[in-house]
């Protein structure tokens, strides 16, 4: 049975000498169901093993992962052509996953993207039911919690934009939006001050191009 679109988390944990873990959550396009396996490579033997479906998150498609250094963190998407604004954490350590919680979470979206800062994960942007979005929330897996992140001088809605995050700041560069079309603009985000930045748009492509992984043109 195919799966598409699928999405893969990359981590390194030390379960013992030469065991190195990488998760793999593969997300159906179709299908009754969310499927997921753990590959791990002892003594260079490739291995296969399930994920626990118990609190899995729903099947869906174009959910966002984030690897915070224990557990990979799945959220958002679409199934049946609903959007989603839910998700849940996986701990490959345990084979457990526990549900994230959606008080004060950002609404359902898909096409949006997720970034990890170190300590919580930043959702911004993508596409609802009512069209584009141009919000977002920070999540703290320790507590738990979500907080809402400022939208004055935030990018304008989109979908299909990139996302990454420096060290200090999250950067947010291009996408699409109906019926604008595509841009080249975007905007740097303080998580500390919850402020946002206008990226300068001269010349942008040529130097914003490394940093999130669009080609310069």
């Amino acid at each position: 049975m195919r799966r598409c679109p699928f999405l893969a988390v990359k981590l390194l944990m030390p379960v013992r000498p030469a065991i190195l873990v990488g998760l793999v959550f593969l997300s159906a396009f179709s299908g009754p169901r969310s499927v997921g396996s753990a590959f791990h490579t002892p003594d260079d033997a490739g291995i296969w093993r399930p994920i626990s479906a118990a609190g899995a998150p729903s099947a869906r498609s174009g959910p966002t992962a984030v690897w915070t250094g224990s557990e990979m963190l799945v959220w958002g998407g679409q199934a049946s052509g609903a959007y989603l604004g839910d998700g849940a954490a996986y701990a490959p350590a345990t084979d457990t996953w526990r549900r994230l919680s959606q008080h004060g979470g950002p609404s359902a979206r898909s096409g949006h993207t997720a970034v990890w800062t170190g300590n919580e994960m930043v959702v911004w942007g993508g596409t609802g039911p009512e069209g584009d979005l141009g919000d977002g929330a920070s999540y703290d897996p320790a507590n738990d919690t979500w907080h809402p992140i400022s939208l004055a001088d935030a990018p304008s809605p989109r979908t299909a934009h990139s996302a990454v995050w420096t060290g200090d700041h999250m950067l947010v560069w291009g996408g699409a939006s109906q019926p604008t079309g595509s841009f080249q603009n975007g905007a740097t985000y303080d998580l500390v001050t919850d402020t946002w930045k206008p990226l300068p748009e001269t010349d942008a492509a040529s130097w914003i191009g490394s940093a999130v992984g669009q080609a310069p043109r």
